[in-house]
């Protein structure tokens, strides 16, 4: 492991970094659907949504560019609208 972060770029490493908070946060929720019947749908989104973003980080080590290619780039705005509307439909249900 040691090798891999000496051969890695600074943009690489904080990539490599985010992608593993993206994988904690995934866990939480994953946790989190255990322990409790409430929300259980974005729960799951969730943990697929912050799962998918550590993946596109996981690439973007290799490409360099968050943009490029394309298919990377429709990854990560689907994952952002994803982490808002769940936001939003969290928010609502709330105030219900």
């Amino acid at each position: 492991m040691m090798h891999l972060a000496q051969s890695l770029e600074m943009d690489q490493i904080l990539n490599l970094t985010e992608a593993m908070l993206w994988i904690s946060i995934a866990c939480l929720f994953l946790v989190r659907l255990r322990h409790s019947q409430q929300n259980r749908d974005l729960s799951i989104t969730c943990v697929i949504a912050f799962a998918l973003f550590a993946v596109s980080d996981f690439i973007e080590i290799r490409t360099r560019a968050w943009y490029q290619p394309v298919s990377l780039f429709i990854l990560k705005a689907g994952c952002i609208v994803t982490f808002v509307t769940v936001f939003i439909i969290y928010r609502r249900r709330r105030k219900t």
